[in-house]
């Protein structure tokens, strides 16, 4: 990676803003809701990106429909108001601010905590609500930030629904990547080849042939931080004790979480080997979807995805097709157009497409 030609380099975004102004104006992908709208978080101008932090809606069994005023949300306009709590004030804006998101939340929940709800909750929700995003930024040192909203120590959120009581952890995903921060005695970012640079007091790219020589071997042997979003390889297991999730990134790593606990039980840095690979899968998004087509089993359900490998002839696109045992197989492949090694956050899968 460190002798990649300047033609097949993906630009970097260097702040917050730039991602902003870039890279998500009219994002859809980010914009991840859950099958059922469980509470009125956020409104803003539909030209906003909106979700970084992805949403995975897990119900418990069966339930029946609610009103068809409970999947949609109001219709958006350039004068909605995005309102966040921050601190003792309450800040309204027409834009979604991501300075204001990229703040460090260095403390966890690591158990269940009632919390106290304002209202009534629909007998009908029941089920557990997981938001992915980043928990930690910067370190204490001062000197190492973290530049682009995907690059933050994974966090993930949930908050438990049932009989109209609501339950929530705040746990860090404690992988490789999360230890070394830890053993660093949380002074100093894990250094690596992340969405954005490392930066330093004066917010100017950290540089040098030794900490590019550290970053880039750190990526290959201990990057496993998936802060974009919590996938279910395994939607028809109901049982919470017996249930696994996964957190995902625009990369190969995963973490595998216990749905009962929210505790992590593994991280990997690659994905199992696909049938039909022909080379390195370097890139996969990070928004999987679910088959469209009956499936031959009903414990079984397939999940794909759009990877990027590089081969002997250079980039290749792949589809991959996972089931709920875990096998993987490339299905469809093609070269890419001009030689570039694309980027891809999210793809659209039809019955037929």
């Amino acid at each position: 990676l460190l002798f990649v030609p300047p033609s097949l380099r993906r630009p970097q975004q260097t702040t917050a803003t730039d991602c902003h102004r870039y890279n998500h104006i009219n994002c859809a992908a980010c914009m991840e809701m859950s099958k059922i709208t469980l509470m009125a978080v956020i409104s803003a101008a539909a030209s906003n990106c909106m979700f970084h932090s992805a949403t995975a809606f897990v119900p418990l069994g069966p339930l029946p429909l609610p009103p068809s005023s409970v999947y949609r949300s109001p219709p958006l306009s350039a004068e909605s108001q995005f309102t966040a709590s921050k601190g003792p004030n309450t800040v309204k804006t027409t834009n979604v601010n991501f300075d204001d998101w990229i703040a460090d939340a260095p403390n966890e929940i690591a158990e269940w905590k009632r919390c106290p709800v304002d209202g009534t909750i629909p007998a009908y929700v029941q089920g557990t609500l997981i938001r992915n995003g980043a928990g930690i930024w910067s370190a204490s040192n001062g000197d190492d930030m973290y530049s682009h909203i995907f690059d933050g120590l994974a966090k993930i959120h949930s908050y438990r629904i049932h009989s109209s009581t609501v339950e929530h952890q705040a746990r860090f995903l404690k992988g490789k990547w999360y230890e070394q921060y830890m053993k660093l005695n949380k002074q100093q970012l894990p250094a690596g080849i992340g969405t954005g640079p490392v930066l330093d007091a004066n917010e100017k790219p950290h540089a040098g042939l030794w900490r590019t020589l550290q970053a880039t071997l750190a990526s290959v042997t201990i990057f496993d931080n998936t802060p974009v979003n919590i996938w279910d390889y395994t939607p028809t297991i109901k049982d919470p004790t017996k249930k696994k999730l996964t957190a995902l990134t625009d990369a190969p790593p995963r973490t595998t979480i216990n749905f009962d606990t929210m505790d992590t039980c593994s991280s990997s840095t690659i994905n199992t080997f696909a049938t039909g690979s022909q080379g390195y899968e370097l890139l996969i998004t990070a928004h999987p979807l679910y088959s469209q087509n009956k499936q031959k089993s009903a414990s079984s359900v397939d999940s794909y995805n759009v990877a990027v490998e590089l081969g002997l002839k250079g980039p290749r696109i792949n589809l991959v097709k996972e089931t709920s045992e875990g096998e993987r197989a490339v299905i469809a492949s093609f070269d890419s157009d001009d030689g570039k090694i694309p980027y891809m956050h999210s793809f659209g899968l039809s019955k037929n497409y």
